[in-house]
């Protein structure tokens, strides 16, 4: 907590964290704070490349939870294999029957549905996580980068599993964006 008290004297003083501190010490400790957050927002941009089954590259954000409750967590990840984007999703402990994966609903902050056709999944049974690939279509792409998603809607052959995102509505939408930033080609100055 910051506390600003004036002293007998004409100097400013602070109270920050039970200690009376000059103005100036404040500051540069708000500007290291600043520049701390802003690291960590740039930290966040890191783009991996993964050598695919196939012999091609993969470029692959770093996982993000996007979900989480005492009984699972979601994490996800946007995938580029050159010419496709994927999502993955990470679901701990494994909740959903991945032989039964269907396809993927996603409600967007503004209200807007989108569907995912289901492309891959596989099994970590050393974490009991399941990985589940679904294939972006380039119409969603925009819409993906401009709006938070409120809800994910995984469609089974057994039923919908609903996931409602509180904490964590624009993480896909900047994994998106920071992805398709390291991707595209290269502007040169002419």
């Amino acid at each position: 907590m910051l506390t600003i008290v004036k002293s007998k004297k004409i100097s400013i003083t602070c109270k920050l964290m039970g200690k009376y501190i000059t103005m100036k010490v404040a500051i540069n400790v708000l500007i290291f704070m600043l520049c701390i957050n802003f690291y960590q927002a740039q930290a966040q941009c890191k783009i991996a490349s993964e050598v695919n089954a196939n012999g091609t590259i993969s470029q692959i954000t770093p996982e993000a939870i996007i979900y989480q409750k005492e009984s699972n967590t979601i994490f996800s990840q946007v995938r580029f294999d050159g010419s496709q984007y994927y999502f993955i999703w990470k679901v701990k402990p494994i909740v959903i029957d991945s032989s039964k994966t269907k396809n993927m609903e996603v409600v967007l902050d503004d209200e807007t549905n989108l569907m995912f056709d289901f492309y891959d999944t596989y099994e970590l049974a050393k974490d009991s996580t399941l990985n589940i690939l679904f294939y972006i279509p380039n119409k969603h792409l925009e819409a993906l980068k401009s709006h938070g998603i409120n809800n994910i809607n995984i469609v089974t052959d057994t039923g919908k599993r609903n996931f409602i995102l509180v904490a964590h509505k624009n993480e896909i939408s900047d994994q998106l964006t920071c992805l398709m930033k390291a991707v595209s080609p290269k502007k040169t100055k002419e």
